[in-house]
C-alpha cells in the first residue's frame, strides 16, 4: 500500500534530498510537494476541496521557515480543521531553540526533527520517517 507524504518545503535542494533518501528507503511513498504555506492551505481548504482529500495524506512534513505564512501558523490552523486533526505533522526546521519546539508541541506538532545538514544524518531522518508510516494502521 503506497503512503502519502505532503511536503511543505521552499527550499528545492532539501526537498529534493530528502525526497531521494526516502526512495532510498524503497517504501513506495509518494510525495507530494508544496513551497508555500498558502498553498498546501488552499490544498486543504474546504472551500476548494473536499474534506475527504484529507484521506489522501498518511503524514505532513513541514518546514517552519516559509515564506508569507510561517510553519506555526500552517501548524495552527491544520489542528483547528476538523479534518485534520488526526494526520500526523512533523514539523522539521533548522532550529534548535526550544521555545520554538515547545510551541510546535503546543500548536499540534506530532513529532519535531532537527532538519539535518549532513548526507548521513538526511538518511537517518528519512528512516525515522519510514518507521512513523509503517506504525500507522
Amino acid at each position: 500500500m503506497t503512503k502519502r507524504i505532503l511536503l511543505v518545503e521552499d527550499n528545492p535542494a532539501d526537498a529534493e534530498i530528502l525526497r531521494i533518501a526516502l526512495d532510498k528507503e524503497n517504501a513506495g511513498i509518494q510525495i507530494t510537494r508544496f513551497e508555500t504555506g498558502a498553498d498546501v492551505l488552499e490544498y486543504f481548504s474546504v472551500n476548494s476541496r473536499s474534506a475527504s482529500m484529507a484521506c489522501r495524506c498518511d503524514l505532513i512534513l513541514l518546514d517552519l521557515n516559509l515564506p508569507k505564512i510561517n510553519g506555526f501558523e500552517i501548524l495552527q490552523r491544520m489542528r483547528r480543521a476538523e479534518h485534520m486533526k488526526t494526520i500526523p505533522i512533523v514539523v522539521m526546521s533548522g532550529s534548535s531553540n526550544p521555545e520554538e519546539i515547545a510551541r510546535c508541541y503546543r500548536l499540534g506538532a506530532t513529532s519535531y526533527i532537527h532538519k539535518p545538514s549532513h548526507l548521513p544524518e538526511i538518511f537517518a531522518v528519512a528512516q525515522q520517517v519510514v518507521k512513523m508510516l509503517r506504525a500507522q494502521v
